[in-house]
C-alpha cells in the first residue's frame, strides 16, 4: 500500500505523468482489499484537471473483469486493440 500511494503521490506530484499498471486481472485478483481500495480512493482523489494518465493492460475484454476493478475507468475510458494483420504490418514497415 505504501508503494502505491508513494507512487501516486509523485506522480501527482509530476505531472504531467503515466501511472503503468500492467496485466490488470492479475493484479486486481492477487491485491488485497485493502489495496485495491487504496488504489480505487487515490484514483478518485485525482481532480479532473490534473494531467495523470492511469495506463493499464489486461489480457481481456473489460467485461470480463471484476467490476470494481473496471469501475477504476470511466465510462468511454476503456480501449480494445486489435493485433494488426500481416498486410498490415508489411505496409507499416514499407
Amino acid at each position: 500500500e505504501e508503494a502505491l500511494v508513494g507512487a501516486v503521490t509523485e506522480a501527482r506530484r509530476a505531472a504531467p505523468a503515466v501511472l503503468f499498471l500492467p496485466h490488470l486481472r492479475l493484479w486486481w485478483d492477487s491485491a488485497s482489499p485493502t489495496l485495491r481500495a487504496t488504489l480505487r480512493a487515490l484514483m478518485e482523489d485525482v481532480p479532473g484537471d490534473l494531467p495523470l494518465l492511469l495506463l493499464a493492460t489486461c489480457d481481456c475484454d473489460a467485461e470480463e473483469l471484476d467490476a470494481e476493478a473496471a469501475g477504476v475507468f470511466g465510462d468511454g475510458q476503456v480501449m480494445r486493440l486489435e493485433a494488426p494483420s500481416a498486410a498490415a504490418r508489411e505496409a507499416y514497415f514499407e
